[in-house]
């Protein structure tokens, strides 16, 4: 081969070889990104207790093209939703086989186990309670996850990687207990599975949580101090009634039963309606003024967690801030 010919092939492979990391780069953030709104919705049925939709779901992206680089984290996945889908399965079948006079625990609460009920929109576990002594029915489709594995207890294993799925059910149910999930992930890793990526989506959904709840305290923050639910007293005679205040400048104002009763002593004519509406702003000078539906108005200034004014007949306000 000439000298020129050989020097233009390597001068190419050169060139070509000079693209590929860039080439690789430019996939990987593709490749890391295309399966999250997958896991998103898996965990939001997941929480649901939505097991079979979410197994339909997972097999419906196995031919996805997008997916071809993450098709054993998909078939991880199904694994740990057929184990879930075995879990719920003894849940309902150790329910219908507790007899009767047999005790359960329901968030803390002790009851006696009366009788087990079909139902087509939800079997039913018919209960006495340990504290009322009266029977209640409770739907095995609500009954909080300590409940559940506390039906399941040593049944689950037959089920392939048992502890996994524990972990998994405890972290992700609609009422988590992280630190249950941790205990069963520890488990699962001793037993050789590999639970890492389980881990970073524990951390994931309690670093969600935490700005959630960031974001709603400042939201909270930012609302005016008049916001939230008073009650509040007009006049000598302590005519009360309970008022709500919303950010967007309207208002709810219902009558108390303590003043119902007050005004059926005094023989005074009740209002046609308990509750009424009512609009409130807020002045330059930091005071409020409030009119209802009917006319009537108030001004008043906050102090802390109560507020005190006049009404326009000159009659004394008083409010109480009440925690919802």
């Amino acid at each position: 081969m000439p000298v020129k010919s050989r020097k233009l092939i390597v001068s190419l492979l050169a060139f070509a070889l000079t693209l590929l990391p860039n080439l690789s780069y430019a996939e990987e953030p593709a490749q890391e990104n295309t399966y999250r709104p997958v896991w998103d919705s898996v965990s939001d049925l997941i929480r649901r207790r939505e097991y079979g939709t979410a197994a339909a779901f997972l097999e419906s992206q196995s031919e996805e093209p997008g997916l071809r680089y993450h098709s054993a984290t998909l078939e991880a996945d199904k694994q740990v939703i057929t184990g879930l889908l075995a879990l719920e399965h003894m849940v309902y079948e150790q329910a219908e086989a507790l007899p009767a006079g047999s005790r359960i625990q329901i968030y803390g609460i002790k009851y006696e186990m009366c009788k087990y009920q079909k139902n087509q929109k939800g079997d039913e576990l018919l209960l006495k309670s340990g504290i009322s002594g009266r029977e209640v029915r409770k739907p095995v489709a609500s009954l909080p996850s300590s409940t559940w594995l506390q039906l399941v207890g040593n049944q689950l294993k037959d089920v392939s990687q048992p502890s996994l799925i524990l972990g998994v059910f405890a972290g992700f149910d609609k009422s988590p207990d992280i630190k249950a999930a941790r205990k069963r992930f520890n488990a699962a890793a001793a037993e050789g599975v590999d639970v890492s990526l389980w881990l970073t989506r524990l951390e994931d959904a309690q670093a969600a949580k935490k700005r959630a709840k960031i974001e709603t305290k400042s939201n909270t923050e930012d609302a005016d101090p008049l916001v939230g639910h008073w009650r509040v007293s007009i006049g000598r005679e302590r005519w009360g009634f309970n008022l709500k205040v919303r950010e967007n400048g309207s208002s709810i104002i219902t009558v108390t039963p303590i003043m119902l009763v007050k005004m059926r002593r005094h023989k005074i004519p009740l209002v046609l309606a308990t509750t009424t509406t009512g609009k409130w702003l807020r002045k330059d000078d930091g005071t409020y003024q409030m009119t209802n539906q009917r006319g009537a108005t108030m001004k008043f200034t906050l102090v802390g967690d109560r507020l005190m004014g006049k009404t326009a007949s000159g009659a004394d306000v008083l409010g109480l801030r009440q925690v919802k």
